[in-house]
């Protein structure tokens, strides 16, 4: 396991999300789980997890040739209002 911290982070607010950029050298094809805390009480405010590659978005698929679609039916429903 290996810790990447930076306690000087920026985030640039953009249309409906936030970036952030940094120096560390992440390595291709791998997971990382992110931790965002409040410095001021070491809250957690933000986790999740991200996946590292090189691909343009309009090149890369996470789910290439694993997702099947399952058919649901016709979806027919009744309404009593």
């Amino acid at each position: 396991k290996v810790l990447f911290t930076d306690v000087n982070a920026t985030f640039a607010e953009l249309d409906y999300y936030y970036q952030y950029s940094t120096t560390q050298a992440l390595i291709e094809n791998n997971y990382y789980t992110i931790t965002i805390t409040n410095t001021t009480d070491n809250a957690i405010i933000f986790k999740d997890k991200m996946y590292c590659s090189d691909q343009t978005l309009s090149d890369y698929e996470i789910s290439n040739g694993v997702y099947i679609e399952q058919s649901t039916g016709d979806n027919q429903f009744i309404y009593y209002g």
